[in-house]
């Protein structure tokens, strides 16, 4: 989000689209199967499978430090496809990786052990729906019955996930072997980014060399049209 209004405020978030609850994360470092590899600590100086300059990276820094681990003992290795990283670190050739739900808990049913996620610290994780300033500006009403909608439908899983399964399985590539046992996780509700992790991302973009200043974050989160 940052990035994209680094040259002024072209985009907006208006609510948070999901979020980290605990037993269910969006991110996991993930240990290879026979690695050896259990906790943070053991990661130290190892290489960790990672997209650059993206939340992938983002959170697998946050939740190491959080943990202890200095900078100089965290290393990314950019492997970008998300297939590819995840089959690296099944087949051991790499011993760690950070993987998204429900990829993540697949790896876990074949063995990766999970070292460490993000419903350890949620304040990491969190994404977003965001429109163009010309649309909120040209169709606010619409906007706001937009995130009405949204907002029933996070009611209506939350109420009882299970009956959205089938819609699940449509929609979302769930791998085979937990599609009848991946738990639907909850969706937040009417809430925004706080301040806080909006400069905290803003410093890591800062350097990451990816942002010359930090934005505002009034100007680029809002939380006007929540439901």
């Amino acid at each position: 989000m940052a990035n994209f209004n680094q040259g002024g405020t072209t985009v907006q978030v208006l609510i948070s689209a999901r979020t980290a609850y605990p037993n269910a994360p969006l991110f996991r470092v993930l240990a290879a199967p026979g690695s050896g590899l259990e906790t943070a600590a053991d990661l130290a100086g190892v290489p960790v499978g990672i997209a650059e300059n993206t939340i992938i990276e983002y959170v697998t820094e946050r939740l190491l430090q959080n943990e202890g681990l200095a900078d100089e003992e965290i290393v990314g290795q950019s492997i970008p496809a998300i297939p590819e990283r995840f089959q690296l670190l099944m087949e051991g050739q790499i011993e760690a990786a950070t993987l998204p739900d429900p990829l993540a808990q697949s790896a876990i049913e074949q063995g990766a052990i999970n070292v460490i996620d993000d419903s350890a610290y949620p304040e990491v994780a969190v994404s977003v729906l965001a429109f163009h300033t010309d649309s909120i500006a040209e169709n606010p009403e619409a906007i706001r019955a937009f995130l009405r909608a949204w907002d029933r439908a996070a009611e209506a899983i939350n109420n009882d996930p299970e009956a959205y399964r089938a819609l699940l399985l449509e929609s979302v590539q769930v791998p085979p072997n937990v599609q009848e046992t991946y738990a639907i996780p909850p969706f937040p509700r009417a809430e925004v980014p706080t301040e806080a992790q909006w400069q905290d991302v803003n410093e890591w973009l800062i350097e990451k060399g990816q942002l010359d200043a930090a934005l505002p974050y009034e100007e680029s989160v809002s939380a006007e049209f929540l439901p």
